[in-house]
């Protein structure tokens, strides 16, 4: 889930890096201002490109919504559903 956070919302991995790194114990002031230095001037958080999908996965993807789709207009009748 947070991966997949991370993905959608790129700046949420900078401000989650920030998290981490303003409580840590043992950290040297002046290490922690140059990367904070860096990572504001230069640094990028960038999203990691997708790979691309085989062909068979969409297809079994597509055929088992279309499934769950058949399924449930053939319970709806027996009201599983409350809509």
């Amino acid at each position: 889930m947070i991966a997949a956070n991370f993905r959608k919302f790129p700046e949420a991995q900078m401000a989650q890096m920030e998290l981490d790194l303003s409580g840590t114990v043992g950290t040297d002031e002046v290490q922690r201002a140059s990367f904070w230095s860096w990572l504001m001037n230069t640094g990028k958080v960038l999203a990691l490109p997708g790979l691309p999908r085989p062909a068979w996965w969409v297809a079994a993807r597509r055929a088992a919504q279309k499934l769950a789709k058949a399924v449930k207009m053939a319970l709806l009748p027996l009201n599983f559903w409350k809509e």
